[in-house]
């Protein structure tokens, strides 16, 4: 489905080969209101398998229950999947390819077979998703900001390059799950981890709360590597007298003694929430890096098992 800029008609249908990467986009067409309630009329239909170059009004959500077998294509939308109260919502076989969800708003819904290639989400605080199932979905350079998860499944997820940030993650189970993303301002609380792998992502600051089943490998370099606060205080020991009083105070005695969770650190993480100097990030870095831990599995034999109430 393509909006024909050259007619007053909401659109037509055309064959096309999938997008390339490399391909150049032209400028999205602003839709008005009533060329938009005619597409988001046609998907709730499933009358159409392609649209493309178009900006829905901002004040506009689609809401669609079901939606089977779409390509979306340089599109600006909100886009709401909600299964009320008695049903499920569905998205199955879709991709989006560089495209901006403002909000994608997730309630009650299966989404399978799905795959979003630099995709932007966010925008709206409202969007996120709950009670939802994820499964066999693919995200490849996409940048997902302000979208909370809770209460759902994520099975068979693969995130490759793009970043996730400002971020809770809330009693969520995560199985076969491959993340290798930038992720700062993250959460991960009271969530089961079967076969999940961050270990090649990079990290700002990423906390792990009251988990349930610790099969989580994690990253373990520096940009990205997890401390617990028991080891790491022992760990720097031999080198505060090389960080000035006020750092020391900072990460020290306001932080590490505070007995914050597990959390993923780096670099900029030190710099960013420390002021620690280039020479202090570097002592700092090599202390905690010798007693950071590669799994979550890891850190349950350090502390014993933490797990949500």
């Amino acid at each position: 489905m393509v909006v024909d800029e050259g007619r007053d008609n909401v659109g037509r249908v055309t064959e096309r080969s999938p997008t390339s990467g490399s391909r150049k986009r032209p400028p999205r067409r602003r839709l008005t209101h009533a060329e938009a309630k005619a597409l988001v009329e046609a998907l709730r239909r499933g009358g159409l398998n392609r649209i493309e170059d178009v900006e829905f009004p901002a004040d506009l959500s689609a809401d669609i229950p079901r939606l089977h077998d779409v390509e979306f294509v340089n599109v600006k939308l909100w886009l709401t999947l909600d299964g009320g109260w008695f049903g499920r919502a569905a998205m199955s076989r879709c991709r989006f390819v560089d495209c901006q969800l403002d909000a994608l708003r997730v309630r009650k819904a299966d989404i399978d077979a799905t795959s979003f290639e630099r995709v932007v989400f966010g925008g709206r605080s409202f969007g996120g998703f709950h009670a939802a199932r994820v499964e066999g979905v693919t995200l490849i350079d996409c940048r997902v900001r302000d979208h909370p998860i809770s209460e759902s499944s994520l099975i068979g997820l693969t995130v490759t390059g793009g970043s996730m940030t400002n971020m809770n993650v809330t009693d969520c189970e995560l199985r076969s799950v491959r993340i290798a993303a930038n992720l700062d301002l993250m959460n991960l609380a009271g969530c089961r981890f079967e076969n999940t792998n961050m270990s090649d992502s990079s990290v700002g600051e990423v906390s792990i709360f009251a988990w349930r089943d610790a099969d989580l490998r994690l990253p373990k370099s520096r940009s990205g590597f997890l401390i617990v606060p028991v080891t790491a205080l022992d760990a720097l020991e031999p080198v505060l007298p090389q960080l000035s009083i006020g750092l020391r105070k900072r990460l020290v005695d306001d932080w590490l003694t505070a007995d914050p969770p597990p959390t993923l650190v780096s670099e900029r993480f030190l710099q960013r929430e420390f002021q620690a100097t280039a020479v202090e990030t570097e002592v700092i870095v090599i202390a905690l890096l010798a007693v950071a831990v590669s799994s979550l599995q890891d850190v349950t034999s350090l502390m014993g098992p933490r797990t949500a109430t």
